[in-house]
């Protein structure tokens, strides 16, 4: 089992383990994308809060850890009610452990009578939960709760050059990702399904949190993922049947690896709204999502594909500002109308920084 970084916490015998904060110059940042594309390329209708929940400070109200919320509420239960929880995981210590949450709330959050729609994020290989806090502060600040795991591989600083206060990698953890880019052949349901149990971790931790249960819409929640991370929503909507959950109604997918997919047709499988996400200059993956019987073509309507001139695959992280403003208006159209259930038109295809724009919304 792979081990995670995880936040410490004494519970009764058990402890949760936590991770060494370390600090990395964000100088090398162009060697490591020079570095990272290569490696592409080779083949909350809210209740008023519990008298038990305390009130939110003004940082926590921008974005928090769902870790240290839990400890600061002074929280000692770790049991997690949802059934479709994973199974609790240890280290090779023996430590029980959870990975680190960051939780972006809407400004009104706490302070109306409504629930919330809820976006939980997976990043990149690499990547950490923090990586794009454009879009996902974004979404929060137009009216949703986002939360996003740091995934085993969660190593801002090294991979991407980005000095966002997060852990560096898990000691040990390869530079490599389970089985090769590469090589989609070898992957299976079993690759990087530790990504999944993270996803489903976060997940019942919001809906057992007396700080949030109340809050959020569990009838309207999406998706999002960036590369690897783009890989593991599409797969829990459904491309991994094992990994289905039908809880999810939307996927956004960010330059999404979907070449294990390709290979056996899941894509088919796949029974929500996506929009995939590319770039001109993405070169190791926006050719997997438009080319004849790729992602956008073997996906079920309806599904939209908007491809942005110039971008690379860093393009949907905090490393690329020239098209953070045209994602955050594709994404929030995207959600607002699959997750809210708006009235919205999405059209891109005159949109300045598109280059292509494909859509097949079905029947209204």
């Amino acid at each position: 089992m792979v081990e995670r970084f995880v936040y410490t916490e004494d519970v009764g015998s058990s402890t949760l383990s936590t991770p060494t904060i370390l600090w990395y110059h964000p100088s090398m940042k162009s060697l490591l994308l020079s570095f990272f594309l290569l490696l592409l390329t080779l083949p909350a209708h809210a209740q008023n809060a519990p008298p038990e929940a305390r009130p939110f400070s003004k940082e926590e109200m921008k974005s928090t850890s769902l870790s240290e919320l839990m400890e600061q509420s002074k929280k000692k239960r770790f049991a997690i009610e949802d059934e479709n929880a994973p199974e609790p995981r240890k280290t090779k210590s023996g430590k029980l452990y959870q990975p680190n949450v960051e939780i972006w709330l809407p400004p009104e959050f706490q302070s109306t009578e409504q629930k919330w729609p809820l976006i939980i994020f997976s990043h990149g290989f690499g990547g950490c939960s923090k990586q794009s806090t454009f879009l996902t502060q974004y979404l929060a600040d137009n009216g949703y709760i986002v939360i996003a795991p740091d995934h085993a591989d969660a190593d801002c600083r090294k991979r991407l050059g980005l000095d966002l206060g997060l852990q560096e990698m898990r000691a040990g953890k390869s530079l490599r990702p389970e089985k090769p880019f590469r090589n989609p052949e070898l992957w299976t349901d079993q690759t990087e399904a530790d990504r999944k149990d993270d996803i489903l971790f976060a997940l019942s931790s919001m809906l057992d949190d007396r700080q949030y249960a109340s809050y959020i819409d569990k009838d309207r929640i999406g998706l999002m993922g960036h590369s690897l991370g783009g890989y593991t929503v599409l797969g829990m909507a459904g491309a991994w049947p094992s990994w289905k959950d039908k809880r999810f109604k939307a996927v956004l997918a960010l330059s999404p690896y979907v070449e294990p997919y390709l290979r056996i047709g899941a894509m088919r499988k796949i029974g929500v709204p996506v929009m995939y996400q590319g770039g001109t200059r993405d070169v190791g993956i926006t050719p997997s999502l438009k080319r004849a019987g790729g992602a956008y073509a073997q996906t079920h309507e309806p599904k939209y594909y908007i491809e942005y001139l110039g971008a690379n695959h860093f393009a949907w992280t905090e490393m690329e500002k020239s098209f953070q403003s045209v994602i955050q208006k594709t994404a929030l159209e995207f959600f607002d109308k699959y997750l809210k259930e708006k009235p919205v038109e999405i059209d891109e295809a005159k949109t300045p920084k598109v280059s292509v724009f494909r859509k097949e919304e079905g029947k209204p």
